[in-house]
């Protein structure tokens, strides 16, 4: 909603109700070979099969000042929950609900920008995250559902973003930017429990951007260039584990810091 004054109001809003079911088979013979014939939720050897229930919502509300003003601003809130119900799939029975997952996620946030002159302006930003996760697995014991793993936790972060805009001339834009980035930590449930990785931490990056926006011949030619670095400590990897039977199972786990460096080149003619 834009009021006579300049400002705008902005509500978003999504929301996603979606059942996704997958199955594999791993030996891709005709043969479907079971351990225990009497139980019948049991899965066939190398044979997979599972269905997700998912359902979330997202709102995000926003207010920006007068934008044709020489410091301007903008202030906001976010909030996002997920709900995700895992269940086994079998032929010969019922579906097997064997884990129940729960996020929720809000933030706040804003920005400032100044016009320092007509060719020169600057941004700062800054944004805070709380994310909750909660999961809860089973398992089948003597024809009855068993809770196995049941945890809960709480990653927070506080990332800002500063930006400077230099119109060289009235074609070339120069910019220069940096920003801190962070991905939240989880649970690996089980499978991680039973070789002491039940959770893995939060990923965090530091990132820095030079480049230049330009259009040439009357705007016929557009010209893109840009240079960035990104410093990432405690990086999240999908890592194979043997659990206590001996076996794989694939868990997240940190994995120590890297470094990218990259060039993006654009051209429009």
């Amino acid at each position: 909603y834009d009021f006579d004054s300049g400002y705008t109001v902005t509500l978003a809003g999504a929301y996603r109700d979606e059942e996704l079911k997958t199955g594999s088979d791993s030996d891709h013979g005709s043969v479907n070979f079971k351990f225990s014939g009497d139980n019948p939720n049991e899965e066939g050897f190398f044979a997979i099969s599972g269905k997700d229930e998912t359902d979330d919502y997202s709102l995000e509300l926003r207010l920006d000042s007068p934008q044709e003003q020489s410091l301007r601003w903008m202030i906001g809130g976010f909030y996002f929950n997920q709900n995700i119900d895992g269940s086994d799939i079998f032929f010969s029975g019922p579906d097997f609900k064997e884990s129940e997952e729960e996020l929720e996620n809000w933030a706040a946030f804003g920005s400032v920008t100044y016009d320092f002159s007509e060719r020169l302006s600057g941004t700062v930003e800054l944004r805070y995250m709380e994310e909750d996760k909660d999961l809860t697995e089973y398992d089948e014991v003597d024809g009855s559902r068993v809770k196995t793993y049941d945890d809960s936790d709480t990653w927070d972060s506080t990332t800002p973003r500063v930006t400077l805009d230099f119109q060289w001339t009235d074609d070339i834009l120069v910019y220069a930017s940096y920003a801190e980035g962070a991905k939240p930590g989880g649970f690996n449930g089980q499978d991680g429990a039973e070789v002491g990785k039940n959770t893995y931490d939060q990923e965090e990056s530091n990132n820095f951007e030079l480049g230049v926006k330009s259009t040439w011949l009357g705007g016929r030619v557009l010209a893109n260039l840009a240079v960035y670095y990104t410093d990432v400590d405690k990086i999240q990897l999908t890592t194979t584990i043997l659990n206590p039977e001996g076996a794989p199972n694939s868990i997240v786990t940190n994995q120590g810091e890297r470094e990218v460096w990259g060039t993006e080149v654009e051209l429009t003619w």
